[in-house]
């Protein structure tokens, strides 16, 4: 099952031969099927308190691309245009609803469940209202970070099926989720990556990473 339709199963190639690819193949479609075993692939991502605050809008109609165009800026219209999908990740505001939490919870060994639940009725809290805050992050900097990291999870899985993506964040945000007819007061959208097969005519461009020195501190 977690292998299924890997066609990269090279970790190093999947991972640091990873480039933002700018052209796709016209035409191509990732079948709904093999897009939901990529979600459900990337959703083993951590979370915090295995919250999963998250919601995948994917748009890969012709009607939908229409749609999502007006909330596109600059050279990304254009690039949502020519992918198999755009997949925007939404931050789920209400993810510490008994009801979202309960479908995880029932598959714990009870004191794994109370001792989740116990940390739910702590943190949460603190997230709605800062004046109860210790922690010093509020509940838009858990969904970024959480939601950031599902996004590189799903990016990565993408490349295992074959596939390459780009990240980006730069959209028009307000209406979106409306748009789409999901809830505006639940979700939120955060930043969104582009899927598809890479054109072959396109030449990946080389980019620079500091050395690990210039970004490391040892204590």
């Amino acid at each position: 099952m977690a292998n299924k339709n890997f066609i990269n199963n090279d970790f190093a190639d999947v991972v640091l031969n990873r480039h933002s690819v700018k052209k796709f193949e016209k035409g191509f479609k990732i079948p709904h099927s093999e897009l939901l075993q990529m979600v459900q692939q990337a959703v083993r991502a951590p979370s915090a308190i295995n919250s999963q605050p998250w919601h995948f809008l994917i748009v890969d109609s012709d009607a939908g691309k229409e749609k999502l165009d007006e909330f596109m800026v600059g050279p990304d219209k254009a690039l949502s245009k020519g992918a198999s999908a755009t997949i925007i990740v939404l931050g789920d505001t209400k993810w510490y609803r008994k009801d979202h939490f309960d479908k995880t919870y029932e598959h714990y060994p009870k004191e794994a469940s109370d001792f989740f639940h116990k940390m739910l009725d702590w943190w949460v809290p603190q997230l709605l209202d800062s004046s109860k805050d210790e922690l010093g992050s509020g509940m838009d900097e858990m969904l970024a970070v959480n939601n950031a990291i599902v996004t590189m999870q799903f990016v990565l899985i993408a490349r295992a099926h074959g596939y390459d993506a780009n990240i980006a964040d730069d959209f028009k945000r307000e209406g979106l989720v409306k748009a789409f007819g999901l809830d505006d007061d639940r979700y939120k959208p955060m930043l969104f990556f582009v899927v598809g097969k890479a054109d072959p005519k396109e030449i990946p461009e080389k980019t620079y990473r500091l050395p690990a020195a210039d970004v490391t501190t040892f204590a």
